[in-house]
């Protein structure tokens, strides 16, 4: 077939916006397009709007059907980075099967996204009559998808920056996710490098003993461990002190699924309190040889 080239008449020649497109019953027009929930739209090939449903005069913001502007099918599909173009496809097969997604103002200022898809309704001779275009409410789900978008940066953010170490673990010790601080002190270039590790690959066993039966108690009593102190024994380089917080990971449901936990490095808190240990030690010396010569 070939492709029928689109034409644009003026504007007084064109189809009125409310009239009875040819062939078509409006009887039985009507009743198909009253009840569905999506919007839909009838075009005739110069982009004219033909005819449209309840839903959608009500997802744009109109009353009815008459307040509606004479849309045209141009205005109807045209996205933000189209804006600078006008007119339709040279060629009505592009149009055939296109689905895109676009904002629309509603008349009360509120925005709509919709899901739009078009396609080609033919006469008895297979040639194209009329453009359908389906418009679906997707407002919800852009939102959904942004505002997992924003949680994902932030968590990114935080994993990415912060100096303490993060780990989430399977339910057999397996590291599943790490932060960038935790990557670097296993001395590892890429974060994807720990999967499937365990605490053993890095530390030696008498951290990553300790280590895993905190991991036990806390999956089979839901109990998570808080500020715990503990000496890390790395493999890499010398031991360091930490306080650790360790909690279950579940899943939506709330079955546990694994742990996981953050560590704070607190050596140098550590080796200052046992200097003062020491002071204080070597001055109870000193003060009960005192009290002794002086008896």
């Amino acid at each position: 077939m070939r492709p029928i080239v689109l034409t644009r008449t003026h504007k007084e020649e064109q189809i009125e916006m409310h009239s009875k497109p040819q062939g078509v019953d409006e009887a039985v027009l009507n009743v198909i397009l009253k009840d569905l929930p999506v919007g839909v739209a009838l075009f005739d090939l110069t982009g004219a709007l033909i005819k449209c449903n309840v839903a959608l005069q009500q997802m744009l913001g109109y009353a009815n059907e008459e307040a509606m502007p004479a849309m045209t099918l141009d205005e109807f599909i045209r996205t933000e980075s189209d804006k600078t173009k006008t007119g339709l496809p040279a060629e009505l097969t592009a149009l055939d099967g296109l689905v895109l997604e676009k904002h629309y103002t509603r008349t009360n200022g509120e925005s709509l996204w919709g899901r739009l898809t078009l396609s080609l309704i033919p006469d008895e001779d297979d040639k194209p009559l009329y453009i359908r275009a389906i418009l679906e409410n997707i407002t919800d789900y852009k939102q959904a998808v942004d505002s997992l978008m924003q949680e994902q940066y932030l968590t990114h953010l935080l994993m990415d920056n912060i100096p303490d170490h993060i780990y989430f673990k399977d339910l057999k010790g397996h590291f599943i996710r790490v932060n960038r601080a935790l990557a670097n002190a296993f001395g590892l270039d890429a974060l994807e490098d720990a999967i499937g590790k365990t605490d053993y690959d890095f530390f030696w066993e008498e951290h990553a003993r300790d280590a895993y039966e905190d991991e036990r108690q806390i999956i089979q009593t839901g109990q998570g461990v808080i500020d715990k102190i503990e000496k890390e024994t790395w493999k890499n380089r010398p031991s360091t002190w930490a306080q650790s917080t360790k909690m279950p990971l579940r899943d939506a449901t709330g079955n546990i699924t694994g742990t996981f936990g953050i560590s704070k490095d607190i050596t140098d808190h550590v080796a200052d309190e046992e200097v003062l240990r020491q002071q204080n030690e070597e001055l109870a010396r000193l003060h009960k040889e005192s009290e002794l010569f002086s008896s």
